[in-house]
């Protein structure tokens, strides 16, 4: 995706940050506000994936991105041992419902694309 070319994100950044201060319009500075903390938001997402992708001494088990999912308002999380939802908890951005049980990810969740996917490539 465009959001992860390094060159590009900076400047996207950059003019967004001047919409936010020189903008004439409410309407667009909430706007450009909401993607400027998106991308942020993104960019967090994948120094925490990278950071986890690395740690030694703890085995995943299976594929690595079978362990990532998202909330039904696509806020990633990560279940650890084998990757299969075992009981249900609760999102920490949104409330959410989140995981599972035997294994089986509720119907309103996902596994994690965005920038969970991104990082893992």
């Amino acid at each position: 995706t465009w959001l992860a070319n390094s060159d590009v994100k900076p400047k996207v950044i950059s003019l967004l940050e001047w919409v936010i201060t020189e903008g004439v319009d409410d309407e667009l500075k909430k706007e450009a506000r909401a993607m400027k903390e998106s991308c942020e938001r993104d960019n967090i997402i994948r120094e925490v994936v990278k950071a986890m992708n690395v740690v030694h001494g703890y085995d995943y088990g299976g594929g690595w991105s079978s362990h990532w999912y998202e909330c039904p308002n696509g806020h990633p999380y990560f279940i650890g041992e084998c990757g299969g939802a075992m009981e249900v908890g609760r999102c920490m951005e949104c409330g959410a419902e989140v995981g599972g049980s035997s294994h089986q990810l509720l119907g309103t969740n996902r596994p994690a694309g965005g920038a969970v996917a991104d990082a893992m490539l």
